[in-house]
Protein backbone atom coordinates (compact mmCIF):
# COMPACT_ATOMS: atom_id res chain seq x y z
CA UNK A 1 0.00 0.00 0.00
CA UNK A 2 1.01 3.59 -0.68
CA UNK A 3 -0.34 7.35 -0.95
CA UNK A 4 0.35 10.57 -2.11
CA UNK A 5 -0.20 13.73 -0.86
CA UNK A 6 1.06 17.20 -1.84
CA UNK A 7 0.57 20.52 -0.26
CA UNK A 8 -0.14 24.14 -1.68
CA UNK A 9 -0.26 27.88 -1.09
CA UNK A 10 -1.93 30.79 -2.51
CA UNK A 11 0.29 32.50 -4.84
CA UNK A 12 -1.81 35.63 -5.90
CA UNK A 13 -4.97 34.28 -5.61
CA UNK A 14 -4.23 31.17 -7.66
CA UNK A 15 -3.10 27.65 -5.58
CA UNK A 16 -0.19 26.47 -6.65
CA UNK A 17 1.50 22.72 -5.58
CA UNK A 18 4.79 23.46 -3.60
CA UNK A 19 5.26 19.86 -1.95
CA UNK A 20 4.55 16.27 -2.89
CA UNK A 21 5.20 13.25 -0.60
CA UNK A 22 5.01 9.90 -1.02
CA UNK A 23 4.61 7.23 1.70
CA UNK A 24 4.51 3.02 1.40
CA UNK A 25 5.13 0.06 3.30
CA UNK A 26 7.93 -2.16 2.84
CA UNK A 27 9.19 -5.29 4.89
CA UNK A 28 6.70 -4.01 7.33
CA UNK A 29 8.01 -0.63 7.80
CA UNK A 30 6.63 2.51 6.80
CA UNK A 31 8.70 5.15 4.71
CA UNK A 32 8.38 8.56 2.94
CA UNK A 33 10.03 10.57 0.58
CA UNK A 34 8.89 14.31 -0.58
CA UNK A 35 9.94 16.91 -2.84
CA UNK A 36 9.87 20.53 -2.38
CA UNK A 37 9.58 23.06 -5.48
CA UNK A 38 12.62 24.34 -6.33
CA UNK A 39 12.29 28.15 -5.29
CA UNK A 40 14.93 29.64 -7.20
CA UNK A 41 12.81 28.02 -10.67
CA UNK A 42 9.31 28.87 -8.87
CA UNK A 43 10.21 33.06 -9.13
CA UNK A 44 11.66 32.57 -12.87
CA UNK A 45 8.58 30.22 -14.37
CA UNK A 46 6.53 28.62 -11.85
CA UNK A 47 4.95 26.32 -14.46
CA UNK A 48 8.42 24.58 -15.37
CA UNK A 49 8.52 24.73 -11.62
CA UNK A 50 5.61 22.53 -10.88
CA UNK A 51 6.08 20.31 -13.89
CA UNK A 52 9.49 19.39 -13.00
CA UNK A 53 8.85 18.87 -8.94
CA UNK A 54 5.93 16.11 -10.35
CA UNK A 55 8.44 14.50 -12.60
CA UNK A 56 11.48 14.67 -9.74
CA UNK A 57 9.14 13.46 -7.03
CA UNK A 58 8.20 10.46 -9.94
CA UNK A 59 11.43 9.37 -11.06
CA UNK A 60 12.00 9.02 -7.22
CA UNK A 61 9.55 6.98 -6.88
CA UNK A 62 9.99 4.70 -9.88
CA UNK A 63 13.27 4.10 -8.50
CA UNK A 64 12.29 2.24 -5.79
CA UNK A 65 11.61 -0.46 -8.17
CA UNK A 66 8.64 -2.05 -6.36
CA UNK A 67 8.56 -5.89 -7.56
CA UNK A 68 4.76 -6.16 -8.59
CA UNK A 69 2.14 -3.65 -10.04
CA UNK A 70 2.05 -0.29 -7.63
CA UNK A 71 -1.18 0.97 -6.41
CA UNK A 72 -1.06 4.66 -4.72
CA UNK A 73 -3.92 5.70 -3.22
CA UNK A 74 -4.15 9.68 -3.21
CA UNK A 75 -6.12 12.02 -0.81
CA UNK A 76 -8.58 14.19 -2.59
CA UNK A 77 -7.80 13.09 -6.05
CA UNK A 78 -11.83 13.85 -7.45
CA UNK A 79 -11.23 17.29 -6.50
CA UNK A 80 -8.77 19.32 -5.59
CA UNK A 81 -5.65 17.61 -5.48
CA UNK A 82 -6.62 15.53 -9.03
CA UNK A 83 -6.26 18.81 -10.60
CA UNK A 84 -2.62 19.14 -10.35
CA UNK A 85 -1.61 15.71 -10.01
CA UNK A 86 -3.15 14.59 -13.30
CA UNK A 87 -1.16 17.09 -15.23
CA UNK A 88 1.66 15.82 -13.38
CA UNK A 89 1.67 12.55 -14.13
CA UNK A 90 1.18 12.90 -17.84
CA UNK A 91 4.05 15.33 -17.75
CA UNK A 92 6.30 12.17 -16.21
CA UNK A 93 4.86 9.70 -18.09
CA UNK A 94 5.67 11.92 -21.68
CA UNK A 95 8.83 13.08 -19.91
CA UNK A 96 10.56 9.68 -18.39
CA UNK A 97 8.78 6.58 -19.09
CA UNK A 98 8.22 7.22 -22.79
CA UNK A 99 12.09 8.37 -23.61
CA UNK A 100 12.83 4.66 -21.92
CA UNK A 101 10.40 2.91 -23.50
CA UNK A 102 8.30 1.36 -20.59
CA UNK A 103 4.94 1.29 -21.36
CA UNK A 104 2.43 2.55 -18.75
CA UNK A 105 -1.04 2.35 -17.44
CA UNK A 106 -3.14 4.92 -15.15
CA UNK A 107 -6.15 3.47 -13.70
CA UNK A 108 -8.27 5.84 -11.31
CA UNK A 109 -11.00 4.98 -9.21
CA UNK A 110 -12.58 8.24 -7.84
CA UNK A 111 -15.14 7.66 -5.10
CA UNK A 112 -16.63 9.98 -2.39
Amino acid sequence: MSTLDLETINLNGREVPICVTFAYEINGIIKTIYQLIDNTLFSENSKLAVSEMWVKMFTKIYKLNFEKELKIYVHNLGAFDGYFLLPGLITFKESFLDKKGITSKFDTTVDD
